[in-house]
Formats: structure tokens, C-alpha cells, sequence
């Protein structure tokens, strides 16, 4: 048995040409342009969206920080985003509430350039890159006046507590009470 072993042992399995050293050279080196391509398109986008927030764009390549002011942008506190990372160092219940958290920071952020909710969860939270371009790169203006106050975790509002209509519509008409019944 012992010589079997030391027999297998003699025979080399490697393509002695190079070739498949090179072509997995060749596509590891291909990986690493893809992935650093779409490192700058990250870049790029939150770069823009920061400035746009009136916040300076190095502020979106700083590790930390970038996701203090993220929340900042977004109406919330500073501190719910760097939160929102660090929980994560907690297992479970951690990684929950983190997902809750960033979803909640893409919804308002969402909201403070004028788009949808449903933008905030599918363009800003579960595709991030492709939501920054859209908000950095497009006609989405930042807008100061809508406040995210709220003494629960509710979406943002305006000063008189009701959520502002897009740009371009009209706000529904006021509502008058009904006639009040006398009483018998």
C-alpha cells in the first residue's frame, strides 16, 4: 500500500505549457477591471447624490461617516446610520435590524428627492448602485422642506403632519366635517 502512495506521489498534474495559469491570470485580472468598474459607478453615483444634498461629495468614499451623513441626508439623525452598521456586529437580531434600519433610511432618502416609496425599497435599498445613478445622475432635486419628524419611525412628512404631493400634482381638497346631528 505504502509503495502504491509513493508511486502516485511521483506523477505531476500540471499542465506544464502555462496555459491554464494564463487564462486563469487572464480571468482574474478580468474580474478585477469588472468589480473595479463598478466600484467607480458606486463612486460616481453617491458622489453626485451627496452633492446634490448639498454635502460634500468625499463624504460618500469615507468609510463610517459616509453612512452618518447618508442618514442625515435622509431627515434621520446622524447617529441611526452609523448605528444601522454596528448592529450588525450582532448576530441575528442584529442583521435584522439593520435591514429595517437601511430600509427605512432608503425610504426617506427616497422621499426627499421627490420619488416614490416603492423607489426607496427597490431602487435605493435592494439596488443601491442603480438607485444612486438614477438620483445622482437624474432631474431628482433635493427638497429641505419635507421633514422626517415623526415620533415613530413613519415616513416623512410636512410641517402640517400630512405627506406633500409629488411635484406637478395638486394637493387634494380640503375635507369639511360633516353637519353635527342635534341631540334629542
Amino acid at each position: 500500500m505504502l509503495n502504491a502512495l509513493q508511486t502516485l506521489g511521483q506523477y505531476s498534474y500540471s499542465d506544464s505549457s502555462g496555459t491554464s495559469s494564463f487564462l486563469a491570470g487572464g480571468f482574474g485580472i478580468l474580474l478585477f477591471l469588472l468589480w473595479l468598474a463598478f466600484v467607480i459607478v458606486v463612486i460616481i453615483g453617491a458622489w453626485k447624490v451627496f452633492e446634490k444634498a448639498g454635502r460634500p461629495g468625499w463624504a460618500s468614499i469615507v468609510p463610517f461617516y459616509n453612512y452618518w451623513v447618508a442618514a442625515e441626508i435622509a431627515g434621520r439623525p446622524g447617529w441611526f446610520g452609523l448605528v444601522a452598521i454596528l448592529v450588525n456586529f450582532i448576530p441575528f437580531i442584529g442583521w435584522i435590524a439593520s435591514l429595517v434600519m437601511f430600509i427605512f433610511i432608503a425610504l426617506d432618502l427616497a422621499v426627499k428627492f421627490g420619488q416614490s416609496k416603492l423607489f426607496g425599497v427597490v431602487g435605493l435599498f435592494l439596488f443601491s448602485p442603480v438607485g444612486m445613478l438614477i438620483l445622482g445622475l437624474g432631474s431628482a432635486r433635493y427638497n429641505t422642506s419635507i421633514s422626517t419628524d415623526t415620533p415613530q419611525f413613519g415616513g416623512p412628512t410636512n410641517s402640517t403632519g400630512m405627506i406633500p404631493p409629488s411635484p406637478g400634482q395638486t394637493p387634494p381638497p380640503a375635507q369639511t366635517p360633516p353637519p353635527a346631528q342635534p341631540l334629542v
